[in-house]
C-alpha cells in the first residue's frame, strides 16, 4: 500500500527494495508492475496497491508476509548536495548578510517556485562561511532530496564550501540562552 502522498512518483518499471521479518538484515530487490488505480480508504487514510514482481527462485518468501519496501521514484549520482539543516539555517540577527536572499520579497511574499522541465524548483538560501569567518547568504536552487540531503541544482556554491547549520556558543554567550528551570536545565540557586 502506497499513501495519497507518494503516489505521484510511482510508475511501472521503478525499482523496489525490501526487507521482511522472517529475514533479518537481507534485502530483496524487485520492480514495479502495476499501480492500482482503486484507492482503498481506512480510518480517512487513502492508500494504492502496487505490485512489485520479485524473483523469489529459492521461494523463501511466502504468501502474506509484511514487507517493509523502498521505491526508488528518483536518483541522481555525481551532484552537489547540502544537509537540510543549512537550508533551514537562518543566523540570528546582527550575523551574516543583512539582505533576505530566496526566501521572502521585501514585501514579505514567499518566494515563488520556478517550473523548469515539469519539475518544481525552489530559489532557497544557504549560508556559508567566508575566509574572514564572515556569514553569506548564497541563493540557490534546490532539486531532489532524500530527507537528510538535498541536492543543488544552481547557485554559486562549490565542493568544498564551508556551509552552516548552526552556531555554537561560547560559555558566556550561552548564559543568555538558558531554560528556565522545569524545562531542561537544572534548578538555579536561590538567594537567601
Amino acid at each position: 500500500n502506497v499513501s495519497e502522498s507518494d503516489i505521484g512518483g510511482m510508475s511501472e518499471g521503478k525499482e523496489a527494495v525490501f526487507t521482511v521479518d522472517a529475514y533479518p538484515g537481507i534485502s530483496f530487490t524487485g520492480i514495479v508492475k502495476q499501480v492500482r488505480l482503486a484507492p482503498i480508504s481506512v480510518q480517512n487514510v487513502v492508500t494504492y496497491n502496487v505490485v512489485v514482481s520479485v524473483d523469489n527462485a529459492d521461494l523463501r518468501l511466502k504468501p502474506g508476509m509484511t514487507a517493509n519496501v523502498s521505491i526508488v521514484v528518483a536518483q541522481k549520482d555525481q551532484v552537489l548536495k547540502v544537509p537540510n539543516a543549512a537550508l533551514r539555517f537562518v543566523p540570528p540577527k546582527g550575523e551574516g548578510s543583512p539582505r533576505d536572499v530566496g526566501g521572502r520579497s521585501s514585501k514579505g511574499d514567499a518566494a515563488r517556485p520556478v517550473t523548469l522541465d515539469g519539475r518544481t524548483l525552489e530559489t532557497r538560501a544557504v549560508w556559508k562561511q567566508t575566509e574572514n569567518r564572515e556569514l553569506v547568504a548564497v541563493p540557490v536552487q534546490t532539486g531532489i532530496s532524500d530527507g537528510a540531503l538535498t541536492e543543488i541544482i544552481s547557485g554559486s556554491l562549490t565542493e568544498g564550501d564551508l556551509i552552516v547549520i548552526g552556531i555554537e556558543r561560547s560559555g558566556d554567550e550561552k548564559r543568555g540562552n538558558e531554560l528556565p528551570p522545569g524545562f531542561g536545565s537544572p534548578p538555579r540557586p536561590r538567594n537567601r
